[in-house]
């Protein structure tokens, strides 16, 4: 197995990441990410700290699989056939239809906490912070 000396979160409170380094790293998380939907596995806890980097070679995985779930999907309709927790994936990375409640979700949902992910590696901070989910949508 490989070792990784950081995540995700540790580099980016060393304060500066280059826009070469914001660009690669981004590239190997969407296409981990294109992998996972692949077979249809939300991962469902997208955040820096669990995407680990090795510094050295500029490799990204993603790790904590503990919340990911295969999503059962209806063939003809674009929905999930089975309901799935909405109380799930941390709050400042938390896509808008989780916090209404949704349990039809697909895997887009790790979608926008990676794009969360990505404007915290431009800005250094979660561009959606609150202290509870009403305050999150605020």
């Amino acid at each position: 197995m490989d070792y990784f000396s950081d995540n995700l979160y540790e580099v980016i409170k060393r304060k500066y990441m280059s826009p070469l380094l914001i660009k690669l790293y981004a590239y190997q998380i969407f296409r981990g990410l294109n992998y996972l939907s692949m077979l249809s596995i939300a991962h469902r806890d997208i955040k820096p700290q669990n995407i680990m980097v090795d510094r050295f070679k500029h490799k990204v995985i993603i790790t904590d699989f503990g919340s990911a779930k295969q999503l059962v999907r209806c063939i003809y309709l674009d929905y999930t056939v089975e309901p799935n927790l909405a109380y799930i994936c941390s709050r400042c990375y938390r896509a808008p239809e989780l916090i209404f409640g949704a349990t039809n979700y697909t895997t887009q949902i790790d979608m926008w906490s990676t794009g969360c992910v990505l404007v915290e590696m431009i800005n250094g901070a979660p561009p959606f912070f609150g202290d509870s989910q009403v305050d999150q949508l605020i």
